[in-house]
């Protein structure tokens, strides 16, 4: 897995540059997730991607036509009852390709079927223990993803940090000592 943090001004273009390392993703047979701070910040996330893919198809070789229409969920605490059911089970049989929403994303009982990347939009206060086990691998899932900070400002770095921090020292003591 890799992690980078994405750092640029309001209007800079960091949600495009994330939406793009979805795709790239979704693309390639696996899932995407993108984890906001707040349920608003995710509703709002969620109706722009959905309206900028709308019209984006993704592979299905179960459908007569060979494709399907790109499937984008929202799952926070406020979605429930029947929609909720349908969006854990879309996480878990793969039909859900993206999916937006908060630290609900990581709670128990959200399994992905293959998810391939990660979108942490800025939440320096949310530990990162919380999102990754040591290993680095997403809370979620038991598969290995790589991992993206969306952040107006070096706050979200904090995020990311422990796990690069844990990174280093196990190449570093592989390689017995830091790099020359």
């Amino acid at each position: 897995p890799m992690h980078r943090l994405l750092q640029g001004d309001v209007g800079a273009g960091k949600t495009l540059v994330a939406v793009s390392a979805m795709l790239t993703a979704v693309q390639g047979g696996h899932q995407a997730a993108l984890m906001a701070p707040t349920e608003v910040l995710a509703e709002q996330h969620a109706t722009g991607v959905r309206r900028l893919l709308s019209d984006v198809t993704v592979p299905d070789p179960g459908n007569l036509f060979g494709d399907r229409p790109l499937r984008v969920e929202l799952l926070t605490n406020r979605v429930t009852g029947a929609d909720r059911r349908d969006v854990l089970a879309g996480l878990a049989d793969g039909s859900v390709d993206i999916a937006i929403g908060t630290h609900a994303l990581i709670q128990e009982g959200v399994d992905f079927s293959s998810l391939g990347v990660v979108v942490v939009i800025d939440a320096p206060d949310l530990p990162a223990r919380l999102l990754f086990n040591e290993a680095g691998v997403f809370a979620s899932s038991a598969l290995n993803a790589s991992a993206a900070s969306v952040a107006p400002f070096s706050g979200s770095f904090k995020l990311m940090t422990p796990i690069c921090e844990n990174r280093i020292k196990r190449t570093r003591a592989v390689k017995n000592g830091p790099p020359q």
